[in-house]
């Protein structure tokens, strides 16, 4: 176990007098301090477990490639750093998500992984083909390439709109949350992410016309 570093306050400053409380807290009213970790504990945990679960999602469904760039991947954690806004290192971010397994580098391709999309298309397969009736091939049945192309278009824009409206309730908490920051620093890594945000939706919202201006013109 490693040997934690004795940090030195001093006396007087607002954090020997914090420890002093504290130190007095436990020596004279211990059931109270037990009450108050336990309780500590169990928010943290709810806290980094929300974390994850928002972490799962936006490499699920916002991030849909499967091998992530180098130069791609910098960029993603600048922008959860820019969320965080309490100045984590980009070492740190990439460490956590490694150990965390959101994503894996993979030595012969020189790329990363994007763990939890391959998880989700898989996952998905597996249940089509469960779900699938295998049917006799017929003449009469024959799906011409432009019909599957409109068999297709409806799930890719079913997702593109179910990214859009997650990327909608993103920039609404947020906002939320630029409003209550009284931090100018973290204010502003807000902002920041506010800018992303919108700029992902204008993307997103650029997809979905593509998409159904395509299937007008199959349908004509």
């Amino acid at each position: 176990m490693k040997k934690r570093k004795k940090v030195f306050h001093r006396p007087g400053s607002p954090k020997a007098k914090s420890l002093q409380r504290f130190k007095h807290g436990w020596e004279n009213y211990p059931e109270s301090m037990e009450s108050r970790r336990k309780r500590g504990v169990i928010g943290n945990s709810k806290k980094h477990e929300r974390s994850r679960q928002w972490l799962q999602n936006y490499f699920a469904y916002e991030i849909s490639d499967h091998e992530i760039s180098p130069k791609d991947f910098e960029s993603v954690c600048r922008y959860l750093i820019e969320l965080k806004g309490k100045g984590s290192k980009l070492r740190s971010v990439r460490a956590y998500l490694k150990r965390w397994g959101f994503i894996k580098w993979d030595t012969v391709k020189q790329v990363y992984l994007n763990c939890y999309r391959i998880k989700l298309e898989e996952s998905s397969r597996t249940h089509l083909d469960r779900t699938r009736v295998p049917a006799k091939p017929s003449p009469a049945h024959r799906v011409t390439q432009a019909q599957q192309v409109r068999q297709a278009e409806p799930s890719e824009l079913e997702r593109l709109k179910e990214v859009k409206e997650r990327t909608l309730k993103s920039i609404s908490w947020s906002i939320d949350q630029a409003e209550k920051e009284t931090e100018l620093t973290r204010a502003q890594g807000w902002e920041k992410a506010l800018e992303i945000l919108k700029e992902r939706l204008s993307k997103i919202d650029l997809q979905i016309s593509e998409l159904e201006n395509c299937g007008q013109e199959l349908s004509v």
